[in-house]
């Protein structure tokens, strides 16, 4: 693998349970994604959840590829606490790593416009990044945290064609 580009990942199953059972009382944690995955609940399976995320691999991996993670700040789907642990363990581990948080977007930002089931607009962005272009975003990289980005998929692309020779 020579780079990887990842919106919005669920990275500790537990926490993504725990919050949207939080957000979202009335419903069946159980029905969750990170539940259907596991068969039964993350707090249920520690290890199996533990298994299922990245975390539980970044130290024993002999080398890492380039990182490009995003995430919006009013995702209540996943939260943005995930990508910022992915972050902070990669950049401990030494990868290049760098994580982009989108203001205000919620979860699907990349997601084309128009393809949205009913029913979702209250977690998903529908086709929001594509419609505007690029979004004002904080900018993480080796440790340091820059106020003023901008994120867009021009951005995408010039991370993958830095990092797979195509520049």
């Amino acid at each position: 693998m020579q780079a990887v580009m990842a919106a919005y990942p669920p990275v500790d199953l537990a926490m993504c349970v725990r919050d949207a059972s939080a957000g979202r009382p009335e419903a069946d944690p159980i029905g969750f994604p990170e539940s259907r995955v596991l068969g039964g609940l993350p707090a249920d399976l520690p290890e199996l959840a533990a298994s299922a995320g990245p975390l539980t691999y970044i130290d024993a991996a002999r080398s890492l590829p380039p990182f490009q993670l995003a995430h919006g700040t009013a995702d209540v789907a996943v939260r943005m606490g995930n990508s910022v642990r992915l972050y902070e363990a990669l950049h401990a581990a030494g990868a290049d790593a760098e994580l982009y948080l989108l203001d205000g977007y919620k979860h699907g930002f990349l997601n084309p416009g128009g393809r949205m089931e009913a029913g979702l607009s209250a977690v998903m962005d529908d086709g929001r990044l594509e419609a505007a272009g690029t979004a004002p975003a904080r900018h993480l990289r080796d440790g340091v945290d820059t106020d003023a980005a901008l994120f867009g998929f021009t951005t995408i692309d010039e991370f993958f064609r830095t990092h797979l020779g195509l520049a």
